[in-house]
């Protein structure tokens, strides 16, 4: 759509300005044209090239063109004549700005006879970043994750996606390749010519790259994939992605273990041994725990360790139980002798002791935070509700499960959590005792009542109120936290249902925040966060409820009637663009929004499933608005 406006603004301009197009200079080199600037690329100033046709898309009723000082993208006005890659050929136009970098809208083509491409130049990941290699001849090197056909806009093309270096995936657009055995490509190193092509925003943004190929005669093998991935040599778990071990590219690799671990939505564990590996597999077959299995996959960062990705795995031999180490919580995160923090038990499975704090119970995980000494973790039931009583806090618990190290983006380790297998994995070893903190404390504040009367009462309810507002709110932006969240949504969908009334929710977040994090710092990342929660005070009433419920994620809810859906949304944008207007800020918010409206016919409905209904509608749409914009 983008190029097709940019055609039209060109056209226009040949159409009412002939005057001022013969007075400007004709352009005559790609050189030329991409030296403008977006403003004078619109100007629709007069093109004549003579060159090379590089790649025909079969999207759409243009091609890409090289001349010796670089590559451009040519939109038709009419038919193109019968073009092929290498043909030489002649053009008049006009400069159009482009979607990312200017573009030429020609009126005429003439086929002059056949050509020879150039070599295409390698490059690397570094050369392509930015976008600065738009439209240009090129080659990369590097190992075919996957092949797929996919259909994109209204066309079949084979698709690989290709590693050219160290986990970084470049998706390969291949538009003829009915003549070959592409089946095989995965797990091959090669090296393929074509377009490099640009992902954009509708703001002129660098989104992103694709590699625009004609035929698979662009591509050439330069190491087969294993015929039988499984035949490759076993590798020990932890000599992965040692020094010397990818040399810029990463190779299939095979492993051995036993798995510890096994959900479909949050992949698989092995363990072989004293070291353990998370897996992320392609495809998916139940497994139980202790099963010998040997697993292919492409090694690639994690944030403190290594896992393996695009994986398939088979069963090997016969299933073998895996003890669980013993171990505490002080001993999980350790300072080396650098004053680095390590992570002695990350991915094995461990059995630990520990008080419970509290419960917090979801369709998606029972989440249990357990106290040892001074020591706060974590453990998580994912998707397998316990089928025994509710565990009141105080009591003592045993976990067993895998423990995963949580790391900052310098692979630091800060905390850990432990994942439990089965709802089995955790038992209460002893209920809490009937004299505790909390009845020490009731009998406390009984005796400081009676001894200080009014001012004794004064001191305890204000001492009340300040930890009950620290328990319910969010201490970056001051807005409610997840837990008040639901507490005070809850009791607003019970008043509505009574009421007979509608509720609204909205779930909101920010695009691109991990951009803000990554390029300009973690402060300014929780200034956006602040921003954005004023925003959401001066858009909704002060008796709706308004919530950060974690990471770049809020969420509202507020009775009102369906109609006032879009003065709400009329009111949230203008107010989001008079923040977007403070000058001196280094960022400009964006958000994406879901809303549902809910009445008293889905009262069987709880709290957790009308969030993650307007949650999930929230993904939808920035999924959609992103493939819009690609």
């Amino acid at each position: 759509m983008a190029h097709l406006l940019a055609w039209a603004a060109g056209m226009v301009f040949c159409a009412i300005l002939p005057a001022k197009m013969t007075a400007q200079t004709e352009l005559t080199t790609v050189r030329q044209i991409r030296a403008l600037t977006p403003e004078q690329a619109a100007e629709a100033r007069p093109v004549h090239l003579r060159g090379l046709v590089t790649v025909l898309p079969a999207s759409r009723n243009s091609f890409y063109f090289l001349d010796e000082t670089g590559g451009i993208s040519i939109d038709c006005n009419q038919a193109k004549p019968e073009l092929k890659p290498g043909q030489r050929v002649e053009l008049r136009g006009v400069t159009t700005p482009g979607s990312f970098a200017p573009e030429v809208a020609a009126s005429e083509v003439r086929v002059l006879g056949e050509g020879t491409l150039p070599p295409a130049p390698l490059m690397r990941l570094d050369d392509l970043v930015g976008g600065q290699r738009d439209a240009q001849w090129i080659s990369v090197q590097g190992v075919v994750r996957s092949a797929s056909v996919q259909t994109l806009w209204n066309h079949p093309r084979l698709v690989l996606q290709m590693d050219i270096g160290v986990g970084n995936l470049l998706a390969v657009h291949i538009f003829d390749y009915s003549q070959s055995d592409w089946s095989r490509l995965a797990g091959a190193k090669v090296r393929v010519r074509g377009v490099c092509g640009t992902i954009v925003s509708d703001r002129r943004q660098f989104l992103g790259l694709r590699l625009l190929v004609t035929s698979l005669r662009d591509l050439q093998v330069e190491k087969p994939a294993a015929a039988d991935p499984f035949a490759l040599p076993l590798q020990p778990i932890d000599t992965m992605m040692r020094f010397g071990d990818s040399q810029g590219t990463v190779m299939p690799v095979k492993i051995h273990g036993f798995v510890t671990y096994c959900n479909m939505r949050h992949g698989i564990y092995v363990q072989d041994g004293n070291r353990g590996l998370f897996v992320r597999a392609r495809q998916f077959i139940p497994l139980p725990l202790g099963s010998e299995v040997e697993v292919v996959g492409y090694p690639v960062v994690g944030r403190y360790s290594p896992f393996l990705d695009d994986a398939i795995y088979r069963v090997v031999g016969s299933p073998k139980q895996i003890e669980a180490l013993p171990a505490t919580a002080e001993k999980m995160i350790e300072v080396s002798s650098t004053g680095s923090s390590t992570a002695p038990f990350d991915t094995l499975v461990v059995r630990m002791k520990g008080t419970l704090v509290e419960e917090i119970s979801n369709p998606e995980e029972d989440r249990f935070t357990l106290k040892e000494g001074k020591q706060l973790y974590f453990v998580r039931l994912l998707g397998q509700p316990r089928k025994h009583l509710e565990i009141a806090p105080g009591a003592v618990l045993q976990a067993t499960g895998i423990c995963v190290a949580q790391a900052n983006e310098a692979h630091d380790v800060h905390s850990f959590e432990i994942v439990a297998r089965t709802a089995e994995d955790i038992v209460v070893l002893s209920s809490p005792p009937w004299w505790n903190l909390k009845r020490a404390g009731w009998l406390v504040a009984l005796v400081l009542a009676i001894l200080s009367l009014m001012g004794g009462v004064w001191v305890l309810h204000r001492r009340h109120t300040e930890l009950h507002t620290l328990a319910m709110t969010d201490s970056l932006t001051g807005l409610y936290n997840r837990r008040a969240f639901f507490l005070l949504a809850e009791h607003q969908w019970q008043t509505v249902l009574r009421r007979k009334s509608t509720l609204l929710i909205f779930f909101l977040d920010i695009d691109r925040f991990k951009e803000i994090n990554d390029t300009m710092g973690h402060k300014e990342g929780d200034y956006a966060l602040q921003v954005l929660a004023d925003v959401l005070r001066e858009s909704f009433r002060g008796t709706d409820v308004i919530a950060r419920m974690g990471g770049d994620e809020f969420a509202v809810v507020c009775e009102a009637s369906a109609l006032s859906q879009t003065m709400i949304e009329q009111r949230l944008d203008a107010t989001l663009r008079q923040a977007n207007q403070v000058e001196g800020r280094k960022f400009e918010l964006e958000i994406s929004v879901g809303m549902l409206v809910y009445d008293s016919s889905l009262s069987a409905l709880s709290m957790d499933e009308l969030v993650s209904q307007a949650d999930a509608l929230m993904y939808r749409q920035k999924r959609q608005r992103q493939e819009n914009v690609a």
